[in-house]
């Protein structure tokens, strides 16, 4: 019933940016993780030491590799005559307990040097070891650091074996490869995939703390209540084999990889999220979401729009904004029509114009923020879809001004009040002028 990833990340060592080459002095975060792992019952290995950590000073660094340093520089602290020094750029404390544990290696005595404008200058030398020089940006004191071993940070990277997996399972990844978008609706273990789900390392570098809650919500997710689909669930779009032509339009854009090939065009029922984006793009009208879905909301035959604004809110942002500024009673347009669909990707531009022609005053669509769409590319495919037909409709005047779109998250209730009360104002002073002339 369910796939699970839980792949490890890859880690490898910024040797390279920073100009340095592993030896015994000069080691990545990974091997010296596994050298104190290794000098447990051998303590005084690593006494009289001083130890040099650069964190983030390339690229901007992970909150999972900064634990892991001050784990180490605290162990380090711990022991007699032993110094720790961490070089880092934007330190990444967000993580769970992370603020407290960077206290703590303050505490025992790890020096932090914060740089924002200019890094510091490292070099190795012959004998193998590295000295860091540099320029305090607090106090503005140079400082020239030999350690007795420099600890270069590491970047974490999806595995072979896991890009394997994300293209074979069609999964959408992030700019780093890992198999999860930033996308607030697929937190924290979910993808674009019904069934599919994704936890630990595998959607992003993580310590063992959060990977632990990740395996317990996966766990949650397969045998709890908690649907795999989520918390929405809208029919599942149907293919009408007889005006189907197999242009495969619907199998490219499915973001939830639910069109299957075959003899005809297959939508499985198990895989749809039922955002209709396929329906609102067949170029033949072929695909269908159920009887009463958007249609069945608006009286467009029976003239009931005349006047009337009618806003389009995605079921997962603008319709629980709508929700949250009733409950707290704001004042909302009295002839604005609200119809929610499961998704903006899921309005045609047949739907705007069949709203306009049954005499509505403006049509505004609300839609997800970029990169927050549940299905991923929906909200893209509005935008779009508006852009074309506000195009197309200039030759006609005013008519092309009568169509709004705007993004808008689940919290923003005052915002839906206040795009409301605008594009109100908007269409009832474009009529003001059209009644003068």
């Amino acid at each position: 019933d369910s796939i699970i990833i839980a792949e490890n990340c890859r880690r490898r060592a910024n040797f390279d940016r920073y100009g340095l080459r592993p030896t015994t002095q000069v080691c990545s975060l990974s091997d010296f993780t596994k050298r104190i792992e290794d000098s447990r019952d051998q303590p005084a290995a690593f006494e009289d030491n001083s130890v040099l950590f650069l964190d983030g000073l390339v690229e901007d660094g992970t909150p999972f590799i900064l634990e892991e340093i001050l784990h180490n520089a605290l162990t380090i602290q711990a022991l007699p005559h032993a110094h720790t020094a961490v070089l880092t750029g934007n330190l990444k404390v967000a993580g769970d307990g992370l603020e407290a544990l960077y206290r703590r290696a303050r505490q025992s005595g790890t020096l932090f040097f914060h740089f924002t404008d200019t890094l510091p200058v490292i070099r190795q030398r012959d004998d193998t070891g590295a000295t860091a020089t540099f320029a305090d940006e607090t106090t503005g004191h140079t400082y020239s650091l030999t350690p007795d071993i420099t600890v270069v940070d590491e970047r974490c990277m999806p595995s072979e074996y896991e890009r394997h997996l994300g293209t074979l399972l069609n999964l959408h990844t992030d700019h780093l490869g890992f198999l999860q978008t930033e996308n607030v609706h697929r937190y924290t273990v979910f993808t674009n995939r019904s069934g599919i789900l994704v936890c630990g390392s595998a959607r992003g570098p993580m310590g063992a703390g959060n990977i632990a809650a990740d395996a317990a919500e996966a766990a949650i997710a397969v045998f709890g209540d908690r649907h795999l689909k989520g918390a929405v669930a809208y029919p599942t779009a149907r293919i009408d084999s007889g005006r189907c032509i197999k242009c495969l339009t619907c199998y490219r854009l499915c973001p939830h990889r639910s069109i299957q090939q075959g003899a005809t065009m297959v939508v499985s029922p198990d895989a749809c999220e039922g955002c209709g984006i396929c329906a609102a793009e067949c170029p033949r009208e072929a695909i269908g979401l159920g009887e009463g879905t958007v249609w069945g909301q608006l009286p467009i035959r029976s003239g009931g729009l005349a006047g009337a604004l009618v806003a389009f809110c995605c079921s997962r942002s603008a319709a629980r904004a709508k929700e949250l500024a009733e409950c707290n009673r704001w004042d909302l347009p009295r002839h604005c029509k609200i119809v929610e669909v499961p998704c903006a990707g899921a309005l045609s531009s047949r739907h705007i114009l069949d709203v306009l022609a049954g005499g509505a005053g403006g049509v505004l669509v609300l839609t997800c923020h970029e990169g927050n769409c549940y299905s991923q590319t929906g909200n893209s495919h509005a935008r779009r879809r508006v852009a074309l037909l506000s195009e197309q409709l200039k030759p006609l005047g005013a008519i092309a001004d009568r169509i709004e779109i705007q993004a808008l998250a689940a919290n923003m209730a005052a915002e839906f009040e206040q795009v409301l009360q605008r594009f109100s104002e908007r269409i009832q002073t474009m009529k003001k002028k059209r009644s003068i002339q």
